[in-house]
């Protein structure tokens, strides 16, 4: 009868203390949370993990919300669970308690936490939440959260020990290679800031498998030899001889060395030279390489003669080009090939065109497909391209399915860019398209400007105008916003002051290059105002109630709005009186009368006179450069006008002085001292510097 006492008692103190934890959850259910929180407390000391269990679920609630409680409840709530008896476990299955529960709300701590963490995200407190809930879904998706923070932080510090930091801390980060290519910019920037030779000899010390290696070659071997003294490109062989541009070095040697060269020359540079790695090449110019070929035509062919006028290539083919370095591209039944000096056939006749080679490579095209091949004519890919042009320092931009990639000279891709478009290079800057969007890549083959915008156009050349929402802006080539995106148009740059015009709506205003304003005055909108309204020797016109006036660089007024019609100030106000025009000065006098049809500023060279149809040149003085008596003028090799008269075209000096007659049917540059003079099947030769004409002599 004790024993029974004794095990009824058991039984109902174990009742006793299942009815609290069926109380507590009972007041959690009816929302009665200060009570289940005082009966989960209170029953922890016997039952803690299924009272822990119950206060997560608590503290989770809204009205009771206590997250850093619900964690240290859930973490004790799993701790403890091992001892709960099975009887106790079956007994607690009504509240939904057991170890696949308490994972449930595990994770829904975490995920809690990682919505509270998703309001403020920082490196620190993504790191936080890693490191306390490493069991947690949202681990993957704050690993990475953690690391974009953390990489675009040291991205904008913008410096190599931001990046080494990045990486030291997270170094299989899905950023790690984006930070090991910056931490390439980075390095070869640093380093290089002073662009010393000793600069870029550090640099390839300390960063022998840096990208830029090749960058910091070239830049040394283009401070060595700037001077292109041949001790210099001596120098420069001997003090790096591991240096990629060695060959190419020797081969400026060389080239100047024969510099107005005689056949004695080639002994003394073999012997002052003795290590000149190319002697096949030596023995062979030294037969012909000393003399110039020029092309000419003898009954609708075309072959070579030397500088006396003697032919030294038959006239065979159909068109030929210059001989640089020795090889020539010629036009043979429809197809085109390279020969040498001696006439010798370097590359047959299989190809639709053939460009000049550059860098020992030249660009060739068969059935609208496009390769590169080398000065003896090997192919370099098997696969032909849809697109191929030359780029820079060795790098080309090839079509390859539908998007442009660069490739080096062996058409390997050496760029992870993938352009829909790329621009010509221009003073170290291409525009390229990638994703419908526009950026700009330097001939390094650094992005500058990444790939967001709707349009980029030049500006000058280290500015660009950008284009979003059919509005337009400048920023730098370091990727700078100087303006926003707030002008409907921006001319070119005016050089003469460095300012631009710009349209907002109907009115038009004027910036600085740097996207400042020149001064505050808007003025109405007109037809050209982009170019008229531009500074020209002091004075740009604007209009105001629809006439003209001028305004100086520090916005004074220099003549007020009277006028109906004007143009660019030229010394002079240019004036449109009954059709015709003339030039008055800021008091209305007439200088030149109203008889010509066009009076216009010409790029800063003088003013540009028609009258009847015929065109001349004035200077700022409003005396004459060249008659009025063309048909055409046009600047040629910014050294000459090339002018047309009844179909003929001759040159003048930027003095006015005749230096080609006008009794040819076409003037071209054959290099930087001839110019090529071409009538009905006859060719002729003018040399600049010498004032002397060659032709076929009969």
């Amino acid at each position: 009868m004790i024993r029974f006492v004794f095990l009824f008692f058991l039984f109902r103190l174990s009742h006793v203390k299942s009815n609290s934890i069926d109380k507590a959850f009972n007041a959690l259910n009816r929302k009665d949370y200060y009570t289940a929180n005082g009966l989960f407390v209170k029953a922890s000391k016997k039952n803690p993990s299924i009272s822990y269990f119950g206060l997560t679920q608590l503290y989770l609630k809204h009205d009771f919300l206590n997250l850093d409680s619900a964690y240290q409840c859930i973490l004790r709530s799993e701790k403890t669970f091992s001892v709960v008896s099975q009887k106790k476990r079956e007994n607690y299955q009504k509240h939904n308690f057991d170890s696949l529960s308490i994972q449930f709300w595990k994770q829904a701590v975490s995920d809690a936490f990682f919505e509270v963490e998703q309001l403020n995200l920082t490196e620190m407190g993504l790191q936080h939440y890693i490191d306390k809930n490493g069991w947690s879904r949202h681990v993957e998706r704050a690993v990475f959260l953690r690391d974009s923070i953390a990489y675009h932080d040291s991205k904008n510090q913008n410096s190599s020990a931001s990046t080494n930091l990045f990486l030291s801390k997270y170094p299989n980060s899905v950023y790690a290679s984006k930070a090991r290519i910056l931490l390439q910019d980075q390095e070869y920037r640093e380093t290089t800031i002073a662009g010393r030779i000793s600069d870029y000899e550090k640099f390839i010390e300390l960063f022998p498998s840096n990208i830029h290696i090749s960058d910091a070659e070239n830049r040394i071997y283009k401070l060595s030899t700037a001077s292109g003294e041949l001790k210099d490109y001596e120098k420069f062989i001997t003090n790096y001889p591991q240096n990629g541009n060695v060959n190419e070095a020797w081969r400026q040697l060389y080239r100047n060395y024969f510099s107005g060269f005689d056949l004695a020359k080639f002994d003394s540079f073999e012997k002052e030279y003795p290590n000149f790695p190319f002697k096949e090449e030596l023995k062979q110019d030294k037969l012909v390489f000393y003399e110039n070929y020029f092309p000419v035509a003898i009954n609708e062919k075309y072959g070579y003669i030397n500088s006396t006028g003697t032919i030294v290539i038959n006239a065979e083919y159909d068109e030929v080009g210059p001989f640089k370095n020795g090889l020539a591209v010629v036009l043979k039944d429809s197809k085109f090939g390279v020969i040498n000096k001696k006439n010798e056939l370097v590359v047959d006749f299989k190809y639709d065109e053939i460009v000049d080679f550059q860098d020992g490579r030249a660009i060739v095209s068969l059935n609208q497909m496009y390769n590169l091949i080398d000065p003896v004519g090997k192919e370099i890919s098997l696969n032909y391209l849809n697109d191929l042009v030359y780029f820079s320092n060795g790098i080309y931009v090839g079509l390859i399915d539908t998007s442009y990639r660069f490739l080096d000279k062996n058409l390997k891709v050496v760029s992870n860019l993938n352009c829909q478009e790329v621009g010509d290079l221009f003073t170290g800057h291409a525009i390229f398209q990638m994703n419908d969007k526009y950026g700009v890549v330097d001939s390094s083959l650094n992005v500058k400007i990444p790939s967001q915008f709707d349009e980029i156009q030049r500006f000058n050349e280290g500015i660009f105008i950008y284009v979003l929402n059919n509005k337009k802006g400048l920023i730098s080539v370091d990727g700078i916003k100087l303006t926003e995106p707030i002008y409907d148009d921006i001319s070119e740059l005016n050089y003469e002051n460095k300012t631009a015009v710009v349209k907002i709506g109907s009115t038009i205003s004027w910036i600085k290059m740097d996207g400042s304003k020149l001064f505050d005055f808007t003025a109405e909108y007109f037809p050209n105002a982009l170019e008229f309204a531009q500074f020209s020797k002091g004075f740009a016109v604007f209009r105001k109630k629809g006439k003209y006036g001028f305004i100086d660089e520090k916005s004074k007024l220099a003549l007020k709005t009277s006028l109906q019609t004007t143009s660019k100030y030229v010394n002079a106000i240019p004036v449109e009186k009954d059709s015709k025009w003339g030039l008055i000065d800021f008091k209305g006098k007439v200088i030149k009368s109203y008889e010509f049809d066009l009076l216009e500023d010409w790029n800063g060279r003088g003013i540009l006179v028609q009258k009847n149809g015929l065109s001349g040149l004035w200077d700022y003085n409003f005396t004459s450069i060249l008659p009025i008596e063309f048909n055409s003028i046009k600047v040629f090799d910014n050294r000459y006008y090339i002018v047309t008269k009844d179909s003929k075209c001759g040159l003048y000096d930027f003095s006015g002085k005749l230096i080609i007659p006008i009794i040819y049917d076409r003037i071209q540059l054959f290099d930087k001292d001839c110019v090529t003079l071409i009538n009905e099947n006859e060719v002729s030769y003018y040399f600049n510097r010498t004032n002397h004409y060659l032709k076929l002599t009969r």
